[in-house]
């Protein structure tokens, strides 16, 4: 007869993976923003620095826009694999309760 085992510490493992790369992309996130906003603007109102500013907006609105997502798209992995290993673990339990009920 076969067999199926879960890796629930294996799992769990994960999530302190994914903290690692979700909690510093957050936080350049917050960093890149915050230093933005304190610097204010430095165009001034030059004709001249229409075009530049316009390009360096677009990149460092994408910019915040990439982190952002990364760190979202992080921190929800880590909610579901949290999930996921707590899952398995109820699994587990239920599965050699009803295993125990049939022995008898």
């Amino acid at each position: 007869m076969g067999q199926v085992s879960n890796d629930a510490e294996g799992v769990g493992t994960s999530v302190g993976g994914m903290r690692d790369v979700s909690g510093p992309l957050t936080q350049a996130f917050q960093l890149l923003q915050h230093a933005a906003a304190a610097a204010g603007d430095p165009w001034g109102d030059d004709a001249s620095v229409e075009e530049a500013r316009a390009q360096y907006e677009e990149g460092h609105a994408n910019l915040l826009l990439a982190l952002s997502a990364a760190g979202a798209v992080g921190g929800g992995s880590v909610d579901r694999l949290k999930d996921s290993a707590q899952g398995m673990v109820d699994t587990d339990e239920s599965s050699a309760e009803i295993a125990s009920g049939l022995i008898r």
